[in-house]
């Protein structure tokens, strides 16, 4: 029998001892609170890394899996949040109260969201594992129970389970004693100082972009007259992430007004007020009154996540004083503290997006709960449920300089070095990234550069360009040993045809760029180049082979810009590179103002105004 865990415990390692065949997800699904803070010790983390396998089955290998998952995870969240009668928790109406706010509604809706995910990801690989005898182990409370229970439900699948009973007075213990630590030695870790007057700024944003990229670039809306240099306050968290890494280094070499949030000191008047009333004593009080329940498992998790983002703002704005926090953190739960505390400190959190919305569907995409969403059009939200105090529709922004990009195609050319000049027809390829688990396998990157090199070597009369999502040595690392293999050798075969070309530094060169000087655009799945592509005037075609229904032009235009077999999107290519058909006409202008409302170039105007509107 295989014995699943959904995270670290003693029971796994003693499960191990006796030689019992184990498996473990690594999943953020019941962590227990001592695991996060091992893993940040190199030499360990290694060992709890690799302490056991995780199952050798994973949901991107079934065509169409991720999205129903997807989908059942918000209709089991509904289901759970029902079932609990969590519309009453004392949790949602004390800090409703405590923090004059209504976000903490979708704050608990989206940690349960979350969490469904997580848990159904683990049942489904588990019911497609091989093993014939199975056993999971799960924490004995009433979300655990009543998500297998839907989830039988849903699938009729069985799935032997040991429920291992919780002490609900040792949980609530064990929160007041993290709480009270927590806030005993934060000063420690944080270090404290005087109180001073905030420095002020109308905008803070995180750097993730740099300064390299002419679209996607951590100013963007600096203009230069409305909004200057000064009023941006760009920061970072303390990411290892390269690209984030990078971006806040761009910045700090640019004369903006940089910050590391995590070097921050704690205003003594802050400790003495706000912390130790918000975020030791409320949280205290609350677990009293709560003690003897049967939700303390709840408490400690939503606990953690709400304080654990909050004090990191209450920090933060304590030294600085914004109007608003321009938010790249759309998808994560941290958001919605982070939006409670901006507003209690008088700024407003704004989200923005730079990519078609509808390209994939992920239930990390609903429930936001945000001041303002400036949006491109109406399609983007179509079917989300979004807890945002207001709207904007602005028009796709990054349209605002194509035009440019179209009067200067030989510059781009040279930049890329591709001939200039050349009679042939110029195909530009998008890849995305991979994940097992998502959409995109490692087998649906590798035969989307395969389509690639049968397109340009079987058309002598065009040339090929690859803008990949990440530079080559980032993807690598995503690459099983034989995908590696398969993937350079494709690459080589590439080079040896000649009219192949890549883009080696995909980060310095805006999408629009490429869009401007191509014929034909090609992306892996319903990507988002493609949908920018039409929208500035330009073919766009998708090779989507993952089972996506989701996206309007999925359903409307199917092999017609969107292809789920190589042979007709050949036939089609080759129609159109030899002028015997043109997709664009048959677009309904209607279905493209909804991603695009203004259908102008004027995206970043209006962008640049809401913001102005709302500081």
């Amino acid at each position: 029998m295989t014995h699943y865990f959904c995270s670290l415990s003693f029971r796994l390692l003693l499960s191990k001892l006796k030689g019992i065949n184990v498996r473990l997800f690594k999943s953020n699904t019941s962590v227990p609170l001592f695991i996060p803070v091992l893993r940040k010790i190199p030499p360990i983390k290694t060992k709890l890394d690799n302490i056991a396998q995780e199952p050798d089955v994973h949901i991107g290998d079934y065509k169409g899996l991720n999205y129903r998952l997807n989908n059942e995870a918000l209709e089991c969240t509904d289901f759970i949040y029902e079932k609990l009668g969590l519309e009453d928790c004392h949790f949602i109406k004390i800090y409703n109260e405590r923090f004059k706010t209504n976000k903490l509604k979708p704050f608990v809706l989206k940690w349960i969201s979350m969490y469904v995910f997580e848990l159904l990801i683990c049942l489904y690989r588990i019911h497609l594992d091989s093993p014939s005898l199975k056993l999971l182990y799960l924490d004995d409370n009433s979300l655990n129970r009543h998500i297998y229970e839907w989830w039988y439900w849903k699938t009729g699948d069985i799935i032997q389970i040991q429920w291992l009973k919780q002490s609900d007075l040792r949980i609530g213990l064990a929160t007041l004693a993290l709480s009270a630590l927590t806030f005993v030695f934060r000063p420690f870790f944080r270090g404290l100082c005087l109180p001073a007057k905030p420095k002020k700024f109308k905008i803070m944003k995180e750097a993730t972009w740099g300064l390299q990229n002419p679209v996607f670039r951590d100013d963007f809306f600096i203009d230069g007259e409305k909004l200057l240099k000064q009023d941006l306050l760009l920061y970072t968290y303390g990411s290892r992430h390269e690209g984030r890494t990078f971006a806040y280094k761009d910045a700090q070499n640019s004369g903006y007004q940089c910050i590391n949030r995590t070097n921050l000191k704690i205003p003594l008047n802050l400790l003495c007020q706000r912390l130790f009333k918000y975020h030791f004593l409320l949280p205290v009080v609350l677990i009293l009154k709560n003690i003897k329940n049967k939700r303390n498992y709840l408490l400690r998790e939503w606990l953690t996540a709400f304080h654990g983002a909050a004090v990191n703002y209450e920090i933060l704005l304590s030294h600085y004083q914004i109007g608003l926090d321009l938010s790249v953190n759309e998808a994560s739960l941290s958001h919605i503290p982070e939006t409670i505390l901006l507003n209690n400190y008088g700024a407003k959190s704004v989200i923005f997006h730079w990519s078609d919305l509808l390209t994939y569907y992920h239930s990390d995409d609903d429930l936001k709960s945000f001041n303002v969403y400036l949006i491109w059009g109406k399609a983007h939200s179509h079917g989300k449920r979004y807890f945002v105090d207001s709207m904007v529709e602005t028009g796709c922004w990054l349209k605002h300089n194509f035009g440019e990009f179209t009067r200067n195609k030989k510059r781009i050319y040279e930049n890329l070095g591709l001939p200039v000049n050349s009679p042939k027809v110029l195909l530009a390829f998008y890849d995305t990234t991979i994940d097992p688990d998502f959409h995109f396998t490692e087998d649906v990157l590798l035969d989307f550069w395969q389509l690639m090199f049968e397109i340009v070597d079987g058309n002598k009369n065009v040339i090929g360009i690859m803008k990949p999502k990440v530079a080559d040595r980032v993807k690598h690392l995503k690459l099983s040993d034989k995908g590696d293999e398969i993937y350079n050798k494709i690459r080589q075969r590439c080079l040896e045809n000649g009219r192949v070309y890549f883009i080696d530094n995909p980060s310095e060169f805006a999408v629009t760029e490429v869009i401007a000087i191509s014929d034909i655009n090609i992306t892996m799945g319903m990507g988002s180049p493609s949908t920018i592509a039409l929208l500035c005037g330009k073919i766009g075609l998708y090779y989507d082979t993952t089972g996506s229904d989701y996206h309007p032009f999925t359903r409307r235009y199917r092999k017609k810009l969107v292809f789920d077999n190589k042979g007709d999107l050949f036939s089609v290519v080759r129609n159109i590179t030899d002028g015997a058909y043109n997709p664009l006409p048959e677009i309904d202008e209607e279905l493209l103002r909804g991603f695009d409302q203004f259908r102008d170039d004027k995206g970043l105007e209006r962008f640049k105004q809401a913001l102005l509107d709302n500081l």
